[in-house]
């Protein structure tokens, strides 16, 4: 009688093991700092607009949306930073915030070549209640870039990262225009 050969799994299943634990490994890689990162100068006619939220523990874990000229440019994250590349011109810089302020937004004239450093500043005691209910209000400050080179420059750079960070239904952000 003949015998029939038995495959054994357990090679198969080993090497889906190794490749899931590979791959999870891979997603816990760390962003390299800003200070490393290789970055293509800014080309003829543009200018480069910094954006980046110091991390406090106490303040909010929001993740608002950042805007120019009322179209998505990133999200702000605590202890990141990022970067768009966008026409020379005038720009109103605003983010999405529940409460309103005086001087919460900023407005900019940006000549070629230049780089203009955006932080963004959180207020969580803006709204509460009793009950362990706040919201947030943010604001925009426009930073000296001596001083902000320095306070970005560990922070992890997440430029190429984007369109990962806006999620399934903004991958694609309207080009930013000068008004």
């Amino acid at each position: 009688m003949p015998t029939k050969s038995v495959i054994s799994a357990y090679p198969l299943r080993r090497a889906c093991t190794a490749a899931l634990v590979l791959l999870f490994l891979a997603s816990c890689a760390q962003l390299a700092p800003v200070a490393v990162v290789s970055l293509p100068a800014v080309t003829a006619g543009n200018a480069r607009v910094w954006f980046y939220r110091v991390y406090d523990p106490t303040e909010s874990k929001g993740r608002p949306y950042i805007y120019m000229n009322d179209a998505i440019v990133g999200i702000s994250e605590q202890g990141y930073a990022f970067y768009r590349d966008v026409p020379a011109g005038s720009y109103h810089i605003t983010v999405e915030s529940y409460g309103r302020d005086l001087y919460q937004f900023q407005d900019v004239v940006l000549a070629s070549g230049q780089q203009e450093y955006v932080k963004i500043l959180s207020l969580r005691s803006w709204v509460e209640s009793q009950r362990n209910f706040s919201r947030d209000t943010f604001y925009v400050a426009i930073i000296p870039p001596q001083f902000a080179q320095v306070e970005i420059s560990h922070y992890p750079f997440f430029g190429w990262r984007l369109s990962h960070w806006l999620g399934p239904t903004r991958t694609n952000p309207r080009e930013v225009t000068a008004n």
